[in-house]
């Protein structure tokens, strides 16, 4: 499953130069991909699909998201899928769908994208901070994503503000951070031009021990 990491701190010119080495693809390169993807995706299904309705720059925007809306426009479409709770969200289409190995929608992005540890090497090699982010936005895998980067990777802090997170979700990650040394952080999770920030509200104070 494809999973996300962020770098907090970093000094962006060593990014700049290493990036490339261990991720070749332009934004609007790997959007490519992603268009063959859907088209054979809408031949394979049957799909009322056509990406000449799909307007978006390819260079900013991701294409999965202008897809999702393309099919979301016929209500049968989604009938033609195994699990038609994927489509209730561009957000779960995204992690229930497409990064989903379960998943009759599931496109194998891993490998396009650099390795978790190479994300993590690159991060240090920038003198910044690794952090979990939205960890139960990856559903019934959020637990063995947890524990794996837990008990294997050089993680500085997890992200335990975010608008999706229930109540008690936030409590039990702000715990665990405080148990376990473990920087904190919060965020809308911003993609574009909007961001669903909901009720969340992160606390000013919340970074001040790493900012």
């Amino acid at each position: 499953m494809t999973v996300e990491l962020l770098g907090y701190k970093i000094d962006t010119k060593i990014v700049d130069e290493e990036l490339p080495k261990i991720f070749p693809y332009t934004l609007k390169e790997k959007n490519m991909i992603d268009e063959e993807f859907f088209s054979r995706l809408a031949e394979k299904k049957n799909l009322v699909y056509d990406r000449r309705n799909i307007q978006y720059n390819p260079e900013v925007q991701f294409f999965h998201t202008y897809a999702y809306k393309e099919i979301m426009k016929e209500p049968e479409n989604i009938k033609k899928f195994d699990d038609p709770t994927i489509f209730e969200t561009s957000g779960r289409f995204y992690r229930k769908g497409l990064v989903n190995p379960n998943s009759d929608m599931y496109f194998d992005m891993e490998k396009y994208y650099p390795t978790p540890k190479e994300i993590i090497d690159l991060i240090k090699k920038a003198n910044g901070l690794v952090f979990i982010p939205h960890i139960y936005d990856y559903g019934e895998y959020s637990e063995g994503i947890f524990d794996t980067f837990i008990n294997n990777c050089e993680i500085d802090g997890m992200e335990c503000y975010h608008p999706r997170f229930s109540k008690e979700q936030t409590e039990y990650l702000l715990d665990y951070c405080k148990k376990n040394n473990l920087y904190k952080s919060g965020g809308s999770d911003y993609h574009g031009t909007t961001a669903k920030m909901g009720s969340l509200n992160v606390p000013a104070d919340l970074i001040l021990d790493w900012v």
